[in-house]
């Protein structure tokens, strides 16, 4: 029998373990602790950081290869390779898990580490107490069967009482350590894990921030995004809670083994032998997981850059109907993924089946040894009994570990390619204090032999030994066709990029040796593709300036004010909110041309030195072309400016005009000079039929007085304080000199009393002269004074303030859309249908694997009851127990092997099919959901990656626990209640509380889950911001001010987890206490009806030990708490969307698809964006478009020309009014018929990441053949054969993510390319050319002339050559139309239209 003394050794045995094992976990967090950041230890061998069990001689390895910037093993897919040879796949080791942890962050981990422990080392603990209740069995057993109760029998009943009371009271005591540890363990782990996640995103945030623009051509922006949310949310899990798990098994452990070896070493020694098959088969186990695991999570990044991308560019996809091809690519990349999940779960399976394997054949022959041990009266049976649990518990902790330990091996591959970018060194970093900082600039830049080609298209040069000289103060223009290296000169001097060869200097001192953001910050820069941020109009502008602290409130809005006038764009001050007005994610709100000025203002406003214009005015009207380009020569005065440009008009003024082919000068000199040579500018020139009539120089005389007077009157109304720039035009301002300008010119036109032209005006986004416009300017200036009294003085933190508030109010609301939703089964199950083969398999193995823990209650019952037999019965029967016993491993060998793997299959399918599906249902949706601020670009890429993930834990891992459990409970409870129904019933009555401590766990955590995760969500929406427009962001120097903002929005989920990790872990605590307290119960309530004879002790045992595997099989259930919080409010998010039905159903089967007759009406068509209600777009548009004619719309920038597009497309519907095609409403078509018969080629091409053939082909209808000589007949019409074919990789090179490894030009061709091979009825043309040269221009120009034979076009230009031929051209303005008819017709009328012809010197000698 056991006695009190053999308690009384326990604490020693704990503090023995506690010291065993401090020793090599505290060295190896020394080491972590040490060099916080360090490069990554990636040792050859790889495995032995996959099992922290034991430490490794290779974990110090001198031979351990870390990884810096030029090791091999960092390109993409060159996993390190292990001594066989075969990839081990890339993984930090678990130290530098650890790198950005602080001291206080170590202390949380040491307490969650030391609670870990405490509880792990509870659990062998018990043995102790099960030794002593067992012995005092075997001593009570033989009076047992005495009617008669002699003071011997009662003092053995008594004794037993005794037995029983004292191990009760420990329970209880066990009980009480373990609701503390419990709880220290959950909260501080989970806190120090979120502390560590929100600074591994940071860092990792900023190192993206700090790459060259190089590194962005490789790294696709989705890539980014989903490792930022994704794969560093893994890394947290493996530094947390599994860490817990793991630390807690390794505790359990080695305090198994002490207590062995101490109570008796000998039957230890025999079944520690057994031990390294379990260690060797966890560490194979791990290896192959991790390498399996980095190859999913590589799969799964490029699927979420294809995410990216098409919702970047989800009017393409739709205005093709492309929703198939889309799909079609996604799953692809998801189906990459799942042949490594496939993987993972087989291998995971295999290698816990392997470990029960030799886990059970260790109990079979330990218990065979007992038995011996016991015949030779070397050991008692409460002492084999102790020392066999002891080391039971042991190898249980192994055995259990393994999931646990495969998250954490996911976790260290998935902090490499993380890592890697932290440690990457950016050869061109702009937050880096390194280089010189000149006190002044002149602005000297010399090109000196600069040859240079891009990583990502070696072989083929872009320049080729380019020199220029550009004098400070000068104005040089570089001209020449698509693709000819203009761009790159812009990039070099931005240092975006260093030359191949060569130097590029700026007064002198070559730009590698200046300081890159102090560089930067020297020039303002408009890129062809102006890009916008969401917010207001006003904080985009003032991202040109460097430094915001330098100025005032009030100095600050006159420079936005003074900004906006200079760039034209004072449209703005029309727009209902002003400059608040939103611009929406890329500036999707505002028209192209809308966009190009408030880009021209963010340029000029920092009063750069150095002006860099790429296309700047590409998008504009002419009228705001030549006021902006005026605006722009005189801010480029005493300033060096390089401007790349093909409408020539715009830089006939440079001081050198540069004429480039193939990365080399043709010539250079000024306009004059090139164009007495007849060469090759000349021709351009002749191409764009330039003329300089008088006509032209006496408007150009008169727009500049305009100009000038209005700039008097802006800086007096800022003296004056006038709210908002609103400036009171009144007739005592000026009066005679802004009558006297329009009555030279227009007098008999457009007399101040015109009301019909002045209504049809109103808020036009142009200023052209005339008394209609000062008329306009004075009613919404006025109209703006009166209804926003907005002052100069604008208190920029109160506006911040109220954004802030309106964001809370968003995510308020998101909030509730998914409170207490439940799971809806129903949908998972038929999602999961397709694969219930694999389902069946694991669901009986799920059963099978439950129902064996209760089945070996059986056997170890029974094998206790023969320790109390004598002679060889007691061999005989250890011996049955030993073979029955090797045949329960190899049933779990089998068992776990088929069912995690069938899970495993049935989890990664299931995966695929409801990403894709949530991916489709997105994509589909109405362009109107996309304009929604919710739904920006980073958050749907955020859930796709998240919230599927959490699903198919809730479908995977719970499901199968969820049978696991059911099989227990089932087999369990049968053997119970056969063996003894009334001890099992009363029992029974205890379990609520398991399932209460579960139910308020899981509860809180969801709460706390579905508040966090929204949080969450927002900020990755201002990476995905920045990533996607790093170029942008690095021409601003505003790393750092996205840095922040990201910082910032971090806080809110992170205090939110913070807060339900403190809570949530009361529940925790409690879960780990009651499986002490239902022992204690369980056994005091036994022992009662021992000792009242009612039942023997080894019926006890029976009922006991397969109640206490029921219990431990639903306690286990309070581990999935966590998951199913998470899984139940991401299962709302992804349901609730693919259960939405768009409003503008673009896969809809219904609707009507008419005869085509190539007809399109509007009648009376009113407009109004959905999220900008307040602000008309359209107001009473009457156009029609006969079959077979080509009918253009002109007018200035903003005034509904682009909507009018995107509503015969359906993007939108109308808010009033009809616009039917071929006869039939466009609301009543089928959307997929509509399309199919529109081509669309807009403003600013989308193209996606793959070869230019695949983009071609993208304009194919579904079905379709596609054919090489489709792709290339289609290349030939948009005149990009020719440059397609010159590239090393022809029609298969790569076009990089948005198309960015190709001009503007080339991308325009290849979008053309690709709306002819449709062959539509209708072609629908936005600026089609505007990105292209003169000679291109002229090319393509006439191969769309060709292509509208046949077919109806409707076409937007700009440059009014483009469109004099057309049937009939629509002149809008201010969501009116203003006139229409033929070329020749608006001329004699000399309107709107004359003046914007004017003003392109296509007088009337060049009407038709």
């Amino acid at each position: 029998m056991a006695t009190s003394p053999s308690h009384a050794d326990s604490p020693p045995t704990s503090t023995q373990h506690a010291n065993g094992m401090s020793e090599p976990i505290d060295a190896k967090m020394t080491d972590g602790a040490s060099n916080k950041v360090h490069p990554i230890n990636a040792t050859d061998d790889a495995a032995t950081t996959a099992v922290i069990t034991l430490p490794s001689k290779e974990d110090s390895s001198p031979d351990a290869k870390l990884l810096d910037d030029s090791s091999p093993d960092k390109k993409p897919g060159n996993a390190p390779k292990g001594r066989g040879g075969k990839p081990t796949g890339p993984k930090v080791s678990i130290p530098s898990l650890f790198r950005f942890a602080t001291s206080f962050d170590f202390l949380l981990l040491g307490l969650g580490l030391a609670g870990s422990a405490a509880r792990g080392a509870l659990q062998p603990m018990v043995s102790l107490l099960l030794g002593g209740i067992i012995s005092g069995i075997i001593a009570f057993t033989p009076t047992q069967g005495n009617t008669v109760v002699t003071p011997e029998v009662q003092k053995a009943r008594d004794d037993f009482r005794d037995q029983i009371n004292y191990n009760v009271i420990w329970y209880c005591i066990f009980a009480a350590i373990s609701v503390v540890a419990g709880y220290v363990q959950s909260a501080a782990l989970t806190i120090s894990a979120e502390r560590q996640l929100k600074t591994i995103r940071e860092e990792y945030f900023k190192s993206i921030l700090r790459q060259d623009i190089g590194w962005f051509d490789d790294n696709m922006t989705g890539d980014l995004t989903s490792r930022l949310q994704s794969d560093t949310g893994l890394v947290k899990s493996g530094i947390g809670e599994k860490l817990g798990n793991v630390f807690q098994a390794i505790a359990q452990f080695f305090t198994g083994i002490i207590i062995a070896y101490v109570r008796g070493w000998k039957m230890a020694l025999v079944l520690t032998a057994l031990l390294p098959l379990n260690i060797i088969t966890l560490q194979l186990m791990g290896r192959f997981l991790g390498a399996a695991v980095a190859q999913q999570q590589t799969w799964l990044a490029k699927a979420s850059a294809v995410a990216q991308q098409v919702f970047s560019g989800v009017r393409t996809v739709h205005s093709f109907s492309g929703f198939e091809k889309s799909r079609l690519r996604y799953e692809q990349m998801l189906a990459e993924a799942a042949k490594y999940g496939n993987r993972v779960g087989f291998t995971t399976g295999i290698g816990l089946g392997t470990v029960f394997l030799f886990m059970f054949t260790m109990q079979g022959v330990g218990y065979y040894f007992a038995a011996t041990l016991i015949y030779n009266r070397e050991y008692d049976g409460g002492q084999a009994v102790n020392v066999f649990f002891a080391m039971l518990m042991a190898i249980f902790a192994l055995s259990s570990v393994g999931s646990d330990i495969s998250q954490v091996a996911i976790s260290q591959g998935a902090a490499y390619k993380i890592w890697q970018t932290v440690d990457r060194v950016s050869p061109i970093d702009s937050w880096s204090e390194d280089g010189k900082k000149p006190d002044s600039v002149k602005g000297d830049i010399v090109f000196t032999d600069v040859s240079f080609f891009y990583k990502s298209r070696p072989g083929q040069v872009i320049l080729n030994k380019f020199s220029l000289s550009i004098p400070a103060g000068s104005k040089v223009a570089l001209v020449g066709e698509s693709g000819s290296g203009k761009s790159t000169i812009v990039k070099l001097v931005m240092q975006f990029y260093n030359p191949t060869e060569g130097s590029v200097t700026l007064d002198g001192t070559e730009l590698k040796s200046l300081n890159v953001q102090w560089l930067r910050r020297q020039m303002g820069i408009v890129g062809q593709e102006p890009a916008l941020f969401d917010g207001s109009i006003r904080a985009n502008v003032l991202m040109g300036i460097p430094d915001l602290s330098k100025f005032s409130a009030t100095e600050l809005e006159q420079k936005v004010l003074r900004a906006i006038k200079m760039a034209n764009a004072d449209f703005v001050l029309n727009l209902p909110a002003g400059l608040d007005t939103m611009v929406g994610e890329r500036g999707a709100m505002l028209s192209g041309g809308q966009k190009q000025r408030i880009a021209i203002a963010r340029a000029v406003i920092g009063d750069p030195k150095i002006l860099l214009f790429d296309e700047a005015t590409s998008a504009l009207d002419t009228a705001s072309e030549k006021v902006v380009q005026r605006a722009i020569d005189k801010a480029s005065e005493n300033r060096t400016s390089i401007t790349v440009a093909h409408r020539l008009s715009t830089i006939k003024n440079a001081d050198m005009i540069v004429v480039m082919s193939h990365g080399e000068i043709v010539e250079k000199g000024s306009h004059d000079e090139l164009v007495s040579k007849a060469g090759p500018y000349a021709r351009l020139v002749e191409a764009q039929k330039l003329k300089e009539s008088e006509e032209a120089a006496s408007e150009d005389e008169e727009e500049d007085r305009f100009v000038e007077i209005e700039e008097e009157v802006l800086a007096e109304a800022e003296a004056n304080g006038e709210p908002n720039g609103a400036i009171p035009l009144t007739e005592s301002r000026h009066p005679s000199s802004r009558i006297n300008i329009t009555d030279k010119k227009h007098s008999s036109k457009h007399s101040v009393g015109d009301e019909k032209g002045s209504n049809a005006r109103i808020a036009s986004t142009t200023r052209i002269v005339s008394a209609k416009a000062i008329a306009e300017k004075r009613t919404s200036s006025s109209r703006i004074a009166m209804d926003q009294k907005l002052t100069s003085k604008v208190d920029i933190a109160k506006a911040l303030e109220a954004a802030e508030k309106e964001e809370e109010e968003m995510k308020k609301t998101e909030r509730e859309k998914y409170a207490d939703q439940p799971i809806p089964w129903g949908e998972i199950a038929r999602i999961a249908w397709p694969s219930w083969p694999a389902m069946l398999v694991g669901s009986i193995g799920s059963l099978a694997a439950g129902a064996i823990q209760p089945v070996m209650s059986i056997l170890l019952s029974g094998m206790l009851g023969a320790f109390a037999l004598q002679g060889d019965a007691i061999i005989n029967e250890a011996r049955f127990y030993c073979i029955m016993y090797f045949v329960l491993g190899v049933g779990q060998l089998i068992i776990f092997g088929s069912y995690i793997g069938a899970w495993g299959v049935a989890g990664e399918q299931f995966t695929l099919r409801l990403r894709s599906l949530f991916f489709y249902s997105l994509v589909k949706q109405e362009i109107a959901y996309f304009d929604d601020p919710r739904n920006n670009v980073g958050a749907l890429t955020a859930k796709l990656a998240d919230d599927a993930t959490q699903v198919k834990g809730l479908f995977n891992d719970v499901l199968s626990a969820g049978l696991q459990i059911v099989g227990t409970l089932v087999a369990g409870l049968t053997i119970a209640f056969i063996h003894g129904w009334k001890f099992t019933l009363v029992v029974l009555a205890v379990v609520p509380i398991f399932v209460a401590a579960f139910v308020v766990q899981a509860r809180t955590q969801t709460f706390f889950g579905r508040a966090s995760r929204v949080e969450t969500i927002e900020t990755n929406k201002i990476a995905n911001e920045a990533i996607s427009q790093i170029r942008t962001v690095a021409m601003l120097t505003k790393e750092k001010l996205f840095w922040d903002r990201y910082c910032h929005d971090l806080i809110p989920p992170f205090q939110k987890s913070v807060k339900g990790a403190i809570t949530s872990s009361f529940a925790a605590g409690a879960s780990a206490g009651i499986q002490f307290l239902f022992l204690a119960f369980a056994w005091w309530y036994g022992g009662t009806l021992v000792y009242n004879l009612e039942y023997t002790g080894q019926q006890l045992q029976q009922c006991l030990f397969a109640m206490l595997f029921t219990a431990m099989s639903l306690g286990r259930a309070t581990s999935f708490a966590p998951s199913l919080s998470k899984a139940q409010v991401a299962a709302g998010a992804v349901f609730a969307v693919l259960h939405r039905t768009p409003s503008i159903n673009a896969t809809s089967t219904s609707g009507a698809s008419p005869p085509a007759s190539g007809e399109a009406n509007a009648r009376d068509v009113h407009f109004t964006y959905p999220f900008r209600n307040s602000f008309p777009v359209l107001r009473g548009v009457n156009i029609e478009a006969k079959a077979g004619q080509t009918v253009a719309l002109v007018g200035p920038s903003g005034s509904g020309k682009s909507s009018t597009i995107g509503l015969i497309e359906r993007f939108y519907d109308v808010s009033s009014g009809t616009l039917t095609v071929d006869g039939t409403s466009v609301s009543d078509w089928n959307l997929l018929a509509l399309r199919s018969r529109m081509a669309l080629v807009g403003q600013e091409p989308v193209l996606f990441d793959g070869t230019i053939s695949e983009n071609i082909a993208y304009g194919l209808p579904d079905g379709a053949v596609v054919s090489q000589e489709l792709v290339e007949a289609a290349a030939r019409q948009a005149n990009a054969y020719a440059f397609v074919s010159k590239l090393k990789d022809g029609f298969e090179t790569q076009v990089g993510e948005s198309g960015a490894l190709l001009s503007g030009g080339q991308k325009q061709r290849i979008a053309i390319a690709r709306a002819l091979v449709r062959n539509p009825k209708f072609l629908l043309l936005d600026e089609a050319t505007s990105a292209l040269d003169s000679e291109s221009e002229k090319v393509v120009q006439a191969a769309l002339d060709d292509a509208r034979q046949g077919r109806t076009t409707i076409v937007i230009a700009h440059r009014l050559s483009s469109i004099q031929n057309a049937d009939r051209i629509y002149v809008i303005n201010a969501g009116l139309v203003e006139e229409f008819g033929t070329h020749s017709q608006l001329m004699e009328r000399k309107g709107l239209y004359w003046e914007l012809a004017v003003q392109q010197s296509l007088g009337a000698g060049g009407a038709k």
